[in-house]
C-alpha cells in the first residue's frame, strides 16, 4: 500500500538530506519524524487500518511489505551516507523491526483508550530508537558524531559514473581485459556493466542498491559477496571498495581488519595474470603487497580538473588520489 508506505519511510529533505539524523536532548543521535507523517496516519485511519487488517491475516504479505520497507529504507541510507553498510543479517533484522512497526500500528488503531497522535509519536520514537541501535551496533557509533553537529551539512553521497568516464579514469582497454569481469560497488545502475555486456563483454556487477533484475547483477555488498578463488580476470572498483576501506582505516571504531581480509580474498579470486582495478589508492596495503612475489602493483594519478578542486582536498585524499592496478603473476 503505497500510502501507508509514504508515512512510515525516513523523511528525508532533499534540500538538507542530513538532517535526518539530528542531536537528541542526552547527547545521542536520533532519527527525526515530521507532523506530516503523524497527520497522515491520523487522516487515513481507517483506510490503513483495513490494510492493516489484511496483512494480520496473511503472513507472507506482512513479510514481504517489511521486506519492501526495510529495502526502500536502506536505500535512503545509502542517500544520506554512503558508509552507512547493512549486511544481509543487518537487512534481516531490519525488515523484523519494520513488522513490529506494522503491528503496532495496527495496535495503535484499535487502542480507544490512549490519545493517538501521543500513540503515534512514542511508536515513531520507539521504533527509531530500534533502528538507531542497530545502525551503530554494525557501523560503530564514531560514523555519526558529526550529525551532533548541524551547523554544517554532514552528506556523503553515493554517487553515479559514466561507463566512458570510468573507463577513462581507470585506464581500462577491452584489448587488455580478461574475462570473466566483475565491478565491485557497480551503483544501482550497473552502467558500466551494462555498457561491456553491449559489447559483448562477460560482465557482472554487485551494488547494495541495485534497482534492476538482471541474471548478471547481484544485489549486494562486499562483505556478504564471496569471491572465489581465482575465478575472475578483472576485478574493478571506481570510488567504492578502496574508498569505503580508507574510511574505515582512519575511523578509531572503523572494520578495518573485515577490511583488509576482503582485500586479501579479492585478490585471491584473481586467475593467473589477472587484474584488479581501483581508485582512490591504498597505499598502507600496496606497500605491504610491493613485498609479495605473486602480485604486481603499478599506479598511474589521476588528473586533477583544473577547478581549484584540488585546493579543497585533505593532504590524505590528494596522496591516495591515483589509481591502482594489481595483476596477479602465479598461482
Amino acid at each position: 500500500m503505497q500510502l501507508l508506505k509514504q508515512h512510515l519511510m525516513l523523511p528525508i529533505d532533499p534540500q538538507q538530506p542530513s538532517h535526518l539524523f539530528q542531536p537528541s536532548a542526552d547527547g545521542t543521535v536520533r532519527i527525526k519524524y515530521t507532523s506530516e507523517q503523524l497527520q497522515g496516519l491520523i487522516e487515513h485511519k481507517e483506510k490503513i487500518k483495513a490494510y492493516l487488517g489484511t496483512l494480520q491475516m496473511d503472513s507472507k504479505q506482512l513479510n514481504t511489505f517489511a521486506n519492501e520497507l526495510a529495502l526502500s529504507v536502506s536505500h535512503q541510507f545509502n542517500q544520506v551516507n554512503q558508509y552507512i553498510n547493512l549486511t544481509k543479517q543487518d537487512e534481516i533484522q531490519l525488515q523484523t523491526l519494520f513488522k513490529t512497526l506494522l503491528n503496532t500500528l495496527h495496535s495503535t488503531y484499535s487502542n480507544e483508550s490512549k490519545d493517538l497522535l501521543v500513540a503515534l509519536e512514542e511508536m515513531f520514537v520507539h521504533h527509531h530508537e530500534r533502528i538507531m541501535s542497530l545502525l551503530t551496533k554494525s557501523n560503530g557509533n564514531q560514523l555519526f558524531q558529526s550529525y551532533l553537529n548541524q551547523k554544517e551539512e554532514t552528506i556523503v553521497p553515493c554517487q553515479q559514473y559514466s561507463p566512458s568516464f570510468q573507463m577513462k579514469v581507470l585506464g581500462l582497454s577491452l584489448d587488455h581485459m580478461q574475462g570473466p569481469i566483475l565491478d565491485i560497488g557497480c551503483g544501482s545502475d550497473a552502467r558500466l556493466v551494462n555498457d561491456l555486456r553491449e559489447q559483448d563483454v562477460e560482465a557482472y556487477g554487485f551494488d547494495r542498491n541495485i534497482t534492476t533484475k538482471k541474471p548478471y547483477l547481484f544485489r549486494t555488498n562486499w562483505f556478504d559477496f564471496y569471491f572465489s578463488p581465482l575465478k575472475w580476470g578483472t576485478l574493478i572498483s571506481n570510488m567504492a571498495f578502496s574508498n569505503h576501506f580508507w574510511h574505515h582505516h582512519l575511523r578509531q571504531d572503523g572494520q578495518y581488519e573485515s577490511y583488509a581480509q576482503k582485500y586479501v580474498e579479492i585478490l585471491n579470486a584473481l586467475k593467473v595474470g589477472g587484474t584488479f582495478i581501483y581508485s582512490p589508492g591504498l597505499p598502507f596495503m600496496e606497500n605491504i603487497l610491493k613485498e609479495v612475489d605473486k602480485f604486481e602493483v603499478s599506479k598511474h594519478e589521476i588528473p586533477m580538473p583544473e577547478t581549484g578542486m584540488d585546493q579543497k582536498l585533505s593532504q590524505d585524499e590528494l596522496e591516495r588520489r591515483y589509481v591502482t592496478k594489481i595483476k596477479r603473476l602465479h598461482a
